[in-house]
């Protein structure tokens, strides 16, 4: 994630099995971030 321009920190958090993503929203849209999961073959369950 963290090769994804506009992406300063990806951190997996494994005892809870997410993903954590810090990104510059006016370089990247969460929908890039998204499709980005899903195309590593895991799905998006929610967003804060």
């Amino acid at each position: 994630m963290r090769r994804i321009k506009g992406v300063s920190n990806a951190e997996v958090l494994f005892n809870s099995s997410k993903l954590k993503v810090s990104y510059n929203e006016s370089t990247l849209s969460d929908g890039k971030i998204k499709e980005t999961v899903n195309g590593l073959g895991y799905k998006v369950l929610g967003e804060k």
